[in-house]
């Protein structure tokens, strides 16, 4: 590579760097969340046992920049950051199916037991950190919609 493609490269790196930034800023990232890398953004995943689960997970981030937990960010559009017990099922879901079905690349990496809801409103982001249902709890909730519903 020439000096000026060297050049070229190092001031591609130091854009992206900057406008990563500015747009954290500007989105109310947490902390966390900053100092991770984005792992998966609008996946599919599923898990066939110890029980049938799937979804569509927003965000799943490997915090302390790769080295970490899998943290899961899912986006509501909403006017207020209440949280609902339907919001908390749906993060433990994801995270469990990830807990039960490792990613690949990712097959060492611990789950955390808390996630990230984000609200977004008007343009305007806003991130509630979260403690996530226990695995036991999300097993029973399953086996109650299976009951209900008769489908496994």
């Amino acid at each position: 590579m020439s000096v000026w493609g060297a050049i070229g490269a190092m001031s591609a790196d130091i854009r992206e760097g900057v406008s990563r930034r500015l747009w954290h800023a500007g989105e109310r990232m947490p902390r966390e969340l900053r100092r991770s890398v984005l792992v998966l953004s609008e996946a599919p995943v599923s898990l066939r046992g110890p029980i049938r689960l799937h979804g569509r997970v927003d965000q799943v981030y490997r915090t302390e920049y790769g080295r970490g937990a899998l943290v899961v960010v899912d986006s509501k559009m909403r006017r207020r950051d209440r949280v609902g017990a339907d919001d908390l099922m749906q993060l433990s879901v994801y995270a469990f199916i990830l807990r039960h079905a490792p990613l690949s690349g990712h097959e060492n990496a611990p789950v955390s037991r808390r996630g990230y809801l984000r609200f977004v409103w008007d343009d305007v982001s806003r991130y509630r950190r979260v403690g996530l249902y226990p695995d036991r709890l999300v097993i029973n909730a399953y086996r109650e919609y299976v009951e209900r519903s008769g489908s496994a």
